[in-house]
C-alpha cells in the first residue's frame, strides 16, 4: 500500500507542478516581446479557432497534458519500480487496476491490493 500511495504522490507532483510549469511559460515572453500564450492564441486563429475559444482550448490542453504525464508517471513508478514482496521481501511490480495488485518476481506471490482504480465506492 506504501508503494501505491507513494506513486499516487509522484503522479500529483507532477500533475501540480506540471500545469503550474505551463501557467509560468505562459506569461514568459519570447522572441517578440508577446508572452507565449499569445502567440499560441495566434497560432490557433491561424488555424480557424475562434479568438473568444482560443484561452480555453489552450487552458484545457495544459490540463489534459499534465493529466496523462501525471498518469504516465503513476503507471511507470507501479510498473518500474520494485514494491518490497509481503512474502518473502523480493521484488513486487504492480499489475492491473481493478484490482490493483503487485507480483513478486522471486516467488510469484500474487499481492491483491483491495484498490480497484476507476471504480465508484
Amino acid at each position: 500500500m506504501t508503494h501505491y500511495l507513494r506513486g499516487f504522490t509522484c503522479g500529483g507532483v507532477v500533475f501540480f507542478g506540471g500545469f503550474a510549469a505551463f501557467v509560468v511559460a505562459a506569461v514568459v515572453p519570447v522572441g517578440d516581446g508577446a508572452p507565449l500564450v499569445l502567440s499560441g492564441l495566434r497560432l490557433l486563429a491561424d488555424v480557424g479557432v475562434p479568438e473568444w475559444l482560443g484561452f480555453p482550448v489552450l487552458f484545457f490542453a495544459a490540463f489534459a497534458l499534465s493529466a496523462g504525464v501525471a498518469e504516465l508517471t503513476r503507471w511507470a513508478f507501479r510498473r518500474l519500480v520494485p514494491a518490497h514482496c509481503p512474502r518473502c521481501g523480493g521484488e513486487a511490480y504492480g499489475r492491473g487496476t481493478a484490482p490493483v495488485a503487485y507480483v513478486c518476481r522471486r516467488c510469484n506471490h500474487y499481492h491483491d491490493t483491495g484498490i480497484r482504480e476507476g471504480e465508484e465506492a
